[in-house]
């Protein structure tokens, strides 16, 4: 019947609401796994789904007039944002095609937008160049960025960094479709045309709506999958600046960050923050250092320790932690790349970028010379072709992020250069592995046995096991006992969504039918006991069962979600190993801790089960995030008379650094003046006189 309603049909959910025992929270729980679903946002319409799809909603209706209104309000406030956010696009599409710089032939068009992305980029260089030279004094190391423009504006130079390759991005994809620029599936563009300034100019009006398009995608996204409202403004009730720019219409995306949303959100910081602190201890240590090549030519290959830069050693560790593995002696290829072919040629990327950056290299490269750069670096020919055609741009590409080469006639590619400056490579590695569908289950088992191996050193005896009762199996990763309390760790490596709201929906689908078959594993210990009598010795009757999800990924949750923890390795492992979380400070000749948190993970010498549950509970790495999201509402235009706002949620990095600081670190406690008992300020006064006088 779910198929069915997937597909538009309703002819099963008639049947099934015929039978007449279907309760409204029955018929509810069907609506959501229907309805909140990505899919029934028709962006593009070309085969006519979208009058299927309207046909569909409208049956639904018709079908529950005698329910409660709690269903008739689901299935109009989902009519509502589909309806208008569609209306939306439809008006972008239009003026993205009206706009001046659509007048202009394509090659003219193309190229006056790598143009205007080239000028934004070293725009953005020269405020890093001139924040650097500002001295920043008393502050914690922080990888979070504030510039200021020419113009005194403050903004962060990810974000527009990200505002840009995502609007290069779709332009690119827009023209290829409309000009059929597609050979062999990749995108191929004429050679190089002149552009002036008048063409630079007026690409920014596609920049406009690529920046609009981009935002209602995700904002009617979170509202359809996550929850939220739409709700419309005219004429007078447009708000001020707004109807002041001309728009006598607004739609208002109204919603509230849900808990998964929040969550997710707190994890990617967390491994933006664990990438930065594996920088800082990189840098901090000569010994690593002294890997790092004196220059490219010089470079050995990377199984034999040899870096172009400290990124190319952070990018090991990070894909290390991913994939639980040792990157210099695994050989397991993906796509036809080792892990260590593709951290090298991302790098070898990333070395011409800072090339062409300097006015070094060109941004047009031929195939011969790429070539040339790989086989330094230590990458056969065969499998430099292979990475050239992964990062190659086509109909697959997610961003010029993941594939920074757009093809040219001959063998030559334009080299997206601004896109891999100041990228996480270990990111892209692993964002391109996703469009690519490459097969990473064996990240998986591998995860299973580092967390026995960490487990059973620090906390107690980890097991993996399985059993079989009658046609039911049951397969445990890690089941360990701490006094008088029996932990279940479900292991999952998957990545993170890294903000993407259907990705961020699709992990939550995932969580929770984990969540559901950890908790079948738990019955079955209970229902069995004669299995934990096997494996440990003892009646599981007389132990607390606590089933957690462990993560790979530094995603945990506060609280439980269905009655089961949420927790990551980096949290856990932290909690195992150490009663503190220390700050490490960091200096030129190396890095040491110091013990100055105030906070204890343990109540005596060692982890005890009801510590591990309190960590669980609250886990002490999500407290600097807690209350440092903020609100950052914005219009957006989607024509000249019609705009439409929405809600942005994002850290406050003021916020945060105050909540770490107040955690993490202890006032040094000022020095106390010793008196000696019985002297009073007036004796020592006459007897400070008496010594004077006799001088």
């Amino acid at each position: 019947m779910i198929k069915e309603l997937n597909n538009f049909n309703t002819r099963k959910f008639k049947e099934y609401l015929d039978n007449g025992d279907v309760s409204d929270d029955e018929v509810l729980n069907i609506l959501h796994l229907t309805l909140n679903r990505p899919e029934i946002l028709i962006i593009r319409d070309s085969n006519g789904n979208r009058d299927k799809r309207n046909e569909f909603l409208e049956e639904l209706i018709e079908l529950t007039i005698n329910r409660s209104v709690n269903i008739e309000d689901f299935i109009v406030n989902k009519v509502q944002i589909v309806c208008c956010a569609e209306e939306l696009f439809d008006n972008i599409s239009k003026c993205l095609g009206d706009c001046d710089i659509s007048l202009f032939d394509s090659d003219f068009q193309v190229w006056s937008h790598i143009s205007r992305v080239e000028l934004k980029f070293k725009q953005i260089k020269e405020d890093l160049e001139n924040h650097k030279d500002k001295v920043i004094k008393n502050k914690l190391l922080s990888q979070f960025i504030m510039l200021e423009n020419s113009e005194g504006v403050s903004y962060s130079p990810d974000a527009a960094s990200e505002h840009l390759i995502m609007y290069l991005s779709l332009t690119l994809s827009l023209l290829a479709y409309r000009f059929k620029w597609f050979k062999d599936d990749k995108v191929t563009l004429s050679n190089r045309v002149d552009v002036n300034d008048d063409g630079i100019f007026k690409a920014g009006s596609i920049e406009l709506f690529a920046r609009s398009w981009k935002e209602l995608e995700d904002t009617a996204l979170r509202s359809l999958l996550f929850g939220g409202d739409v709700f419309l403004a005219k004429d007078e009730q447009v708000q001020e600046d707004a109807k002041k720019s001309g728009v006598k219409k607004a739609y208002h995306f109204e919603r509230k960050e849900s808990d998964f949303e929040y969550f997710d959100a707190i994890s990617c910081e967390r491994l933006k923050k664990k990438s930065f602190q594996n920088f800082l201890q990189i840098i901090s240590k000569p010994e690593i250092r002294a890997k790092i090549a004196s220059n490219f030519v010089n470079v050995g290959k990377l199984e034999d320790g040899s870096f172009l830069c400290e990124d190319e050693i952070q990018a090991c560790c990070n894909l290390d932690d991913v994939f639980c593995t040792d990157i210099f002696t695994d050989n397991t290829e993906y796509n036809g790349l080792t892990l260590r072919d593709w951290i090298r040629s991302y790098f070898v990327l990333r070395y011409l970028a800072e090339q062409v950056t300097l006015g070094n290299e060109p941004s047009i490269v031929g195939k011969d010379h790429l070539l040339e750069l790989f086989y330094n670096a230590g990458i056969s020919n065969k499998k430099a072709l292979c990475f050239i055609d992964i990062v190659s741009f086509g109909r697959d590409s997610k961003d010029l992020y993941d594939c920074p080469l757009i093809k040219m006639e001959g063998d030559d590619y334009y080299f997206s250069y601004f896109s891999l400056t100041n990228a996480n490579i270990s990111n892209l590695i692993l964002s391109r592995f996703s469009s690519l569908e490459a097969k990473v289950s064996n990240k998986g088992y591998k995860f299973e046995k580092y967390t026995n191996d960490m487990v059973s050193k620090y906390l107690s005896e980890s097991k993996s096991f399985k059993f079989k009762r009658g046609v039911e199996e049951y397969e445990y990763d890690s089941v360990f006992i701490l006094d008088k309390k029996l932990f279940i760790l479900e292991c999952k490596n998957r990545s993170l969504s890294w903000l993407q709201p259907v990705k961020v929906f699709r992990y939550k689908q995932y969580l929770l039918q984990t969540a559901q078959q950890i908790t079948r594993l738990k019955n079955a210990l209970t229902e069995y006991p004669e299995v934990i009598t096997e494996h440990f010795g003892v009646n599981v009757n007389e132990y607390e069962i606590v089933p957690v999800i462990l993560n790979c990924m530094p995603f945990s949750w506060r609280g439980r979600i269905e009655g089961v923890y949420v927790s990551d390795f980096s949290s856990l492992s932290k909690f195992a190993k150490n009663s503190k979380i220390n700050m490490v400070m960091v200096n030129s000749e190396g890095q040491s801790e110091c013990g100055l948190s105030k906070l204890r993970l343990w109540s005596g010498s060692k982890p005890n089960a009801d510590d591990l549950v309190r960590h669980l509970e609250d886990p002490i790495q999500l407290k600097p995030y807690l209350n440092s999201r903020k609100e950052n509402p914005a219009w957006w235009v989607s024509n000249n008379e019609v705009a439409f706002t929405v809600v942005y949620y994002e850290i406050d990095t003021e916020k945060y650094v105050k909540n770490e600081r107040s955690l993490f670190t202890v006032t040094p406690i000022k020095a106390k003046v010793l008196k000696k008992k019985g002297i009073s300020k007036r004796k020592i006064q006459k007897i400070s006189k008496r010594k004077n006088r006799k001088k």
